[in-house]
């Protein structure tokens, strides 16, 4: 299993993208200690509908300041669809040094034309993709295979369900997600699960 530490971007929601850098720097060289964890999530990249704040509008520069230019290729960043710029030039390629994945999120009604935006984020960057479904739990069994089925057919890494509003009581719901999961393990897609366990049931 692989982990992915998405506590500085998420985080970030109830501090308004706005850790002291210091503290950014210190989590980082922890987090890198711990071999489990493959991806550390830093924030948004570019972002500025929401806020201005450095871990929501990313850039290269502030990443290599985090990080202290370790050459870990660790990093994650994350996009909103809906919110995120559509110019793949926007993007970190492959030839950087920190930055080892994008990950980005789709409402449902912008899967079909986010998954061809990640599908050209892959292409033109060269680096890892993630394709995250939020707000999983709201949709049926029914949707949630179709929309796999969707997922399946684009070149992206890993897919995660993210359990966006920390409702989901995975051992009531476990059986929704066992074809889903088997659509993409069929299709060399990574899967993951990002759960809040507001209710003690992640």
């Amino acid at each position: 299993m692989q982990i992915i530490d998405v506590t500085l971007r998420d985080g970030g929601h109830v501090r308004e993208f706005n850790w002291p850098i210091k503290f950014a720097q210190d989590y980082y060289k922890a987090l890198c200690k711990i071999s489990e964890i493959k991806f550390i999530e830093l924030g948004y990249w570019k972002q500025t509908s929401k806020s201005k704040n450095v871990f929501y509008n990313l850039n290269y520069k502030i990443v290599k300041k985090i990080t202290k230019g370790r050459n870990l290729k660790n990093v994650s960043i994350m996009i909103d669809y809906h919110y995120c710029s559509k110019e793949v030039k926007d993007y970190p390629k492959n030839d950087q040094k920190e930055i080892g994945m994008i990950r980005i999120c789709s409402r449902k009604e912008d899967i079909p034309k986010a998954l061809k935006f990640a599908e050209k984020l892959k292409t033109h960057t060269k680096l890892n993709v993630s394709f995250n479904i939020f707000n999983s739990t709201n949709y049926s069994k029914k949707e949630l295979i179709r929309v796999c089925k969707m997922v399946a057919k684009h070149k992206v890494d890993y897919v995660y369900f993210a359990d966006t509003h920390g409702d989901m009581d995975l051992e009531e719901l476990h059986d929704k997600f066992k074809k889903p999961l088997s659509i993409l393990k069929r299709n060399n897609k990574k899967v993951g699960m990002h759960l809040h366990d507001h209710s003690g049931k992640g």
